[in-house]
C-alpha cells in the first residue's frame, strides 16, 4: 500500500473514533483517547530527546505525565480552576520527574538528555493536550469547539500535504524540514480556513465571520509552527519519525504536533471571549 493509501486508511479509522468520543460518549471517557495520546506522545518525546528508547525511567516518567494530565482532565471535568491547585499539581509532577531522574541515572553519560526529555514531556504534549479536554468539558457547545479545533489542525495538515505534493517548490524551513514548502504551508492555511469557516456557517454561528477568518489564520500558523518544533527536535536528534504509532503518519507526535499548538490559540480566544 502506498504512503497516501496508508494515510487515508488510518484517517478512515481515527475520524469515526474521534467523533464517537467527542459527541456521543460521556464527557469523562474523553480521558481514554487523551491518555493514550499522552502516554505514546510522552514516550516518543523522551525517546527523541534522550536518544534512547525503553529506558525504565522513560516508562515511569510517562506514568507521571499521564497521571498529572488525567488529574488536570478530571479537574476540568468538574470545573475546578483554582490556580493554587494547578500550581501544586505542576510542582509535584515536575519534582517527581526530577526524582525519577536520580533513581534511574544510569548510564550517567546520557542522564541529562533523558531528564530533559522527561521534563519536556510534562508540558509537551502533557499540558497542551489537556487544554483540549478542558475546552470540551467546560465551554458552552464544547464538543463543537473541540471538533472545530481538531478539524482546524487536521485540515491544515491535509491541505499542506496535498498542496506540497502538487505545487511544492520553495522550501519553507530547509534546515529543519527539507520537504516542507511555502506552497504546502499555503495549502495548510486554506485547509484551516475551510474548517473555521465551516464552523461559522454550519455549527458555530455565534462565531463571527471575521473571528472565523482570524482563527483559521492563527490556527494554521500555530499548526505549522508546531510541526516545525517537532521537526527541530527530530532533526537535532537525527531521527526521521518520532515513532511508528500510525501507519503512513509516523509516530503519535507526528500526528498531533500541529494540534498541540492549535489548541492554545482557541483556548486564549475563548478565554478573551468570556470577558467581552
Amino acid at each position: 500500500m502506498s504512503n497516501l493509501g496508508k494515510r487515508l486508511a488510518t484517517a478512515g479509522i481515527l475520524i469515526p473514533i474521534l467523533v464517537l468520543f467527542v459527541f456521543f460518549m460521556p464527557p469523562w471517557t474523553l480521558m481514554v483517547p487523551a491518555g493514550i495520546c499522552l502516554f505514546a506522545g510522552s514516550l516518543e518525546v523522551m525517546g527523541v530527546i534522550g536518544q534512547a528508547r525503553h529506558w525504565p525511567q522513560q516508562i515511569a516518567a510517562s506514568v507521571v505525565v499521564v497521571a498529572f494530565s488525567c488529574s488536570a482532565i478530571t479537574m476540568a471535568l468538574h470545573g475546578v480552576g483554582d490556580w493554587r491547585l494547578w500550581a501544586m499539581l505542576i510542582g509535584i509532577a515536575a519534582a517527581a520527574q526530577l526524582v525519577l531522574g536520580l533513581l534511574f541515572h544510569r548510564p550517567i553519560e546520557s542522564a541529562s538528555r533523558r531528564l530533559a526529555g522527561m521534563t519536556l514531556a510534562l508540558v509537551y504534549p502533557g499540558m497542551l493536550l489537556s487544554l483540549l479536554v478542558m475546552i470540551h468539558n467546560n465551554t458552552a457547545r464544547g464538543a463543537w469547539w473541540a471538533f472545530c479545533i481538531l478539524t482546524t489542525a487536521f485540515f491544515c495538515d491535509t491541505g499542506a500535504y496535498f498542496a506540497g505534493r502538487a505545487f511544492g517548490k520553495h522550501p519553507l524551513a530547509p534546515t529543519l524540514s527539507p520537504k516542507k514548502t511555502i506552497e504546502g504551508a499555503a495549502g495548510g492555511v486554506a485547509g484551516s480556513l475551510m474548517a473555521t469557516l465551516a464552523a461559522h456557517f454550519i455549527y458555530l454561528p455565534a462565531v463571527s465571520l471575521s473571528d472565523a477568518v482570524i482563527l483559521g489564520l492563527l490556527g494554521s500558523a500555530a499548526a505549522v509552527l508546531g510541526d516545525l518544533v517537532e521537526s527541530l527536535l527530530k532533526r537535532s536528534s537525527g531521527v526521521k519519525d518520532a515513532g511508528k504509532f500510525f501507519p503512513g503518519h509516523g509516530g503519535m507526535m507526528d500526528r498531533i504536533d500541529g494540534l498541540l499548538f492549535t489548541v492554545p490559540v482557541f483556548y486564549v480566544y475563548l478565554f478573551l471571549r468570556s470577558f467581552l
